[in-house]
């Protein structure tokens, strides 16, 4: 199974032409104001009301009436940039009480989770006239595990290959997270999202104000998926 958000290009569109026409309101304002049209002036001003107005209706809108969701491990995550080219999986999660060589061992009062994510360019999402050679670079992200009472824990250590590393299409490499977590907490899960405050104001979008979000679910043992 796999989770793609919904109407991705329409929602990028209408945020642009939500800002084109607000940059629009605001030029006939001044304009207005400068040419001592002030009925020109305050037209202007509803217009952008009205357009703001509805577009924050529909963003706080979809945010309040979305859904909360956990992948199990094996479950694709994608994200949109405009086009859902990149996708998420956990792969494998590990738990311990200590880690590294017995020279340079370290121990824990909690347990260790070391969670692998994969992140893999779908390359079935992209047209024939595009250039197999052609990389894209992931936007950044956000990493955390959170608990069942909402507290939100960020990684002690990343290792393999960053996030931000570039893929061609078809193309996947993994990254492991560690992470130093209580062991009287129930349902651990892991947050990974975007970190582009852009998408903070995109109708539907994970990011945006009130969302609820889609996690990957941790169990309390080893896990591995091919």
């Amino acid at each position: 199974m796999e989770f793609i958000p919904n109407h991705a290009p329409a929602v990028v569109l209408g945020f642009l032409g939500t800002c084109l026409l607000l940059a629009a309101a605001g030029l006939m304002m001044l304009y207005g104001w400068l040419a001592k049209r002030s009925r020109r002036a305050w037209q202007a001003l509803g217009a952008a009301i009205v357009v703001g107005g509805f577009y924050v209706t529909l963003l706080v809108g979809a945010a309040v009436t979305s859904d909360e969701r956990t992948l199990a491990p094996g479950e694709w995550k994608y994200f949109c940039e405009i086009d859902c080219h990149l996708a998420y999986t956990v792969t494998e999660v590990r738990t311990a009480k200590t880690l590294g060589p017995p020279e340079k061992q370290i121990s824990t009062e909690g347990v260790f989770y070391v969670v692998t994510v994969k992140t893999w360019f779908d390359e079935r999402t992209i047209s024939t006239r595009r250039p197999r050679d052609l990389t894209l670079r992931p936007d950044p992200r956000l990493v955390a595990v959170v608990d069942g009472y909402g507290n939100s824990y960020a990684p002690m250590e990343v290792r393999g290959a960053p996030l931000s590393q570039p893929l061609l299409p078809g193309q996947s490499y993994t990254t492991e997270f560690v992470f130093d977590l209580p062991a009287d907490r129930p349902n651990f899960r892991l947050l990974l999202t975007t970190a582009v405050p852009v998408n903070w104001f995109l109708i539907g979008h994970e990011g945006s104000f009130f969302h609820k979000k889609v996690f990957f679910a941790l169990g309390p043992t080893s896990t591995t998926v091919d």
